[in-house]
């Protein structure tokens, strides 16, 4: 019996180093994935970075270079300079004033908008501009009576304005189609 009892103890210690054996890998087992993954990402972007150095080029060509392609002369036009879709034409729209949308507050908002518009073969973009530009400062005056003061305060809730003035005159001017204006700024903006 006393046999018995030592040999359980025994076989109790052994079972037992095992387990703690077992603990360390499995620990490693759980590290080391983690331990792969965090060292080809580093690997890949200072790869990337490095690759990147090296196979970048200025998008000038160098002037004392003697095989640099030569500019254009003047009066001849490359593809680009021809395509109407590069071209881009400019149009002042009429000032705007408005009632800003504040309870117990009158406030106005002016604003003088300038669009930057595409030159379509097919559409004269100022002709189109200028023909609908009734309706357009119509939607301006609209929109911008619904605004609150805090709507127009800040850079984030102008360029917001922006954003959706351009998408709105590009629905006006040409639903369904491309837009006609790429960009809008603003020329004159106060509040008062």
């Amino acid at each position: 019996m006393a046999d018995d009892e030592k040999n359980k103890q025994t076989k109790e210690n052994k079972q037992e180093k095992p387990a703690g054996g077992a603990d360390r890998r499995s620990l490693i087992g759980r590290l080391l994935p983690w331990t792969v993954i965090i060292v080809v990402v580093a690997v890949s972007a200072g790869a990337g970075f490095g690759l990147g150095r090296i196979f970048a080029r200025s998008a000038t060509p160098d002037p004392s270079d003697p095989n640099a392609p030569k500019p254009a002369a003047a009066g001849k036009t490359t593809p680009a300079e021809n395509d109407p879709e590069k071209t881009l034409l400019y149009e002042d729209l009429p000032t705007v004033v408005a009632t800003l949308n504040e309870p117990g507050l009158t406030r106005y908002l002016r604003v003088t908008l300038m669009l930057k518009l595409f030159q379509r073969e097919t559409a004269d973009s100022k002709a189109v501009v200028a023909g609908k530009s009734a309706e357009l400062v119509n939607w301006l005056n609209l929109f911008l009576a619904s605004q609150t003061l805090e709507d127009v305060r800040g850079d984030r809730n102008l360029r917001r304005l922006q954003m959706q003035i351009l998408d709105a005159f590009n629905q006006v001017l040409a639903p369904n189609a491309k837009p006609l204006i790429k960009e809008v700024y603003f020329k004159d903006i106060a509040i008062q």
